[in-house]
């Protein structure tokens, strides 16, 4: 059991540097310390080269915001597989604490979906054939970011289901634990 708390652990640590160094990435180039080498503002939206560098830093600072919401959330979640080493899942903190992460995670699913959509439409609208209608401009746009989006969010809507099960299941047990303790 401590083995396998031990690599969630480092999973958990490793994907907590990977998001922060996006973000620390990305406010460099946004200070002009780095130089703007790929148009990658974040959520996996490429700008078009059309793009200001003015829009770039608005657009990556947007992007950057549920991506600051999901390091927190994962921060709680490593101090609940802390937990898992120590051998005291079953308590009430541990299942109150999934169930905010999960929670949270459905809140950035939330946020980093529409924000997602709007924004990957907006680049689509962008790069677009200029001569073309301008209700087929719109719908190819929002076609391609409505699945993105899905694509996008897909694999952390059943990790935050995941969570969300894994969550009742350890207050059920914190409750059945502490039953046993008064029958004993």
């Amino acid at each position: 059991m401590k083995k396998l708390a031990q690599c969630l652990n480092f999973a958990i640590c490793f994907m907590i540097v990977k998001i922060f160094m996006d973000i620390l990435n990305r406010s460099l180039i946004s200070f002009k310390i780095l130089d703007l080498k790929y148009r990658n503002v974040g959520l996996n939206i490429s700008a078009p080269e059309s793009i200001s560098f003015e829009a770039y830093r608005v657009l990556s600072f947007i992007t950057a915001i549920p991506l600051v919401y999901l390091l927190f959330q994962l921060n709680t979640f490593r101090k609940v597989a802390k937990n898992l080493e120590r051998n005291s899942v079953f308590d009430t903190k541990s299942g109150s604490s999934l169930n905010s992460v999960a929670n949270g995670l459905f809140y950035f699913i939330l946020s980093a979906g529409i924000i997602k959509f709007f924004l990957e439409g907006y680049c689509q609208y962008i790069i677009s054939e200029p001569n073309q209608r301008l209700l087929v401009r719109l719908g190819e746009s929002m076609g391609f970011g409505i699945i993105q989006t899905l694509i996008y969010i897909s694999p952390i809507a059943v990790v935050a289901i995941f969570v969300k099960i894994i969550a009742i299941l350890v207050s059920e047990g914190a409750l059945i634990k502490s039953e046993n303790d008064l029958t004993i």
